[in-house]
């Protein structure tokens, strides 16, 4: 198994003296620490994390295209564009970096549980997955199978958790004999004083040993509500718990996944708003949130979850969402001949449409380069074996400069 990046990382001078110099204990030279995803299906992250491999090639290990979708037993196919995905292999090569493509579930509920807990199909999918590496020529590959956390339910996951390990260590027996790498990507487990145990499906800890990287999705903390993504306390948690329960040579393997995007919430403060309001939560790359801040006359600060924040109201003004309702048409008693003369003041509408205004609060959380410098002195304070960022080419311009100088060329 190939053993993975180690840096010396800071955040400030005062944080230099908790670590060791480069190389110290170690003739060996310091390994490179960071590594990332490039989404396939998005040009323009893909033509900025492309840039910025080939800068920064001397600190990144591993490039991971999110690249396929297992859709069955012997199914892969292409997450988005083919163009895209090409360009971003050839890009990582180009760069001298290690190509390890990453393939999600696509199977749809409690779908690959049953996959992996039939013997002959588990080894089909394995034989699937080995046959891709080959014949692209791939570093190997990366599996973020969330499917059992997030859809099948965690009633399912006394039974996928012993048929996941046998597939894991069956695919990495096979990817090793083709001298081929196996990184497993999954949501994490942690430990509060609650005693919360977080997506324990993975068995993180049984599988380490068999497999080359163990990639952490830490991010996503806050999603239907306003919050941050990463909160430092969480990640903490997370840190300490596989401390707590991992060997000195099996962390040198984890990663912790660091994002570098936010949201855009929208909540209704006061009235009723229009159809033309837009409340929906959207996505905000780290690159243009300070144009976003500045555009609506806000100004970011820290939160104390180490991530910056910022809102603003909008007003709306338009038509109601629904029209007042049809009145019910009673016939009358009686019908005449004549027609009586039309009283134009007792006229009225059949239905109407109001206007109506509504105030909406807009709160945007999002990690800037310091929030992922500090997490990465963590990762490294901890003995990770690197960061993993989610996703290269959502990054800000100032991140790298920044990472350069914390971890130092391998």
């Amino acid at each position: 198994m190939r053993s993975r990046t180690k840096i010396l990382c800071v955040v400030a001078f005062a944080a230099m003296a908790l670590l060791p110099e480069p190389g110290a204990g170690s003739a060996a030279t310091p390994r490179k620490f960071v590594n990332g995803w490039v989404p396939a299906w998005a040009s323009s992250a893909v033509t900025n994390g492309s840039a910025n491999l080939a800068a920064n090639a001397s600190i990144i290990s591993d490039v991971m295209p999110f690249a396929f979708s297992a859709t069955g037993t012997t199914s892969l196919v292409p997450s988005g564009s083919q163009t895209d995905l090409n360009r971003a292999v050839t890009n990582a090569r180009d760069a001298g970096l290690t190509v390890v493509p990453s393939i999600t579930d696509g199977t749809g509920k409690g779908v690959m549980a049953a996959i992996l807990d039939n013997p002959t199909t588990r080894s089909q999918h394995a034989d699937t997955i080995v046959a891709l590496v080959q014949s692209r020529g791939y570093d190997g590959i990366d599996l973020d199978y969330e499917g059992f956390a997030f859809s099948d339910g965690r009633s399912s996951w006394g039974n996928t958790r012993p048929d996941w390990v046998a597939f894991v260590q069956e695919l990495a027996g096979k990817l090793d004999a083709n001298g081929k790498l196996l990184s497993i990507t999954v949501p994490p487990i942690w430990t509060t004083s609650a005693g919360a145990p977080g997506y324990t499906v993975y068995d993180p800890l049984t599988i380490l040993p068999w497999i080359d990287d163990l990639r952490l999705m830490v991010y996503d903390w806050s999603v239907s509500a306003p919050g941050p993504i990463a909160p430092m306390s969480w990640v903490n948690d997370v840190i300490a718990t596989f401390v707590a329960g991992t060997s000195a040579d099996q962390l040198s393997k984890i990663q912790l996944g660091v994002p570098t995007y936010g949201r855009n919430w929208a909540t209704v403060t006061s009235g009723t708003c229009p159809l033309s309001a837009g409340l929906t939560t959207t996505s905000v790359l780290m690159r243009n949130a300070n144009t976003l801040a500045a555009a609506n006359g806000a100004t970011p600060v820290r939160h104390s979850s180490g991530e910056l924040t910022f809102s603003w109201n909008q007003s709306f003004v338009g038509d109601r969402p629904s029209s007042t309702p049809l009145p019910v048409y009673v016939p009358p008693g009686s019908t005449s001949s004549a027609v009586a003369p039309i009283d134009l003041g007792t006229l009225k509408s059949a239905a109407r449409l109001d206007t109506v205004t509504c105030t909406v609060r807009r709160t945007v959380y999002y990690p800037d380069a310091q929030a992922v410098v500090d997490r990465a002195v963590a990762a490294r304070l901890a003995g990770f074996g690197g960061i993993a960022i989610w996703a290269l080419g959502y990054e800000s311009t100032e991140l790298w400069p920044m990472l350069r100088f914390v971890a130092p060329p391998g």
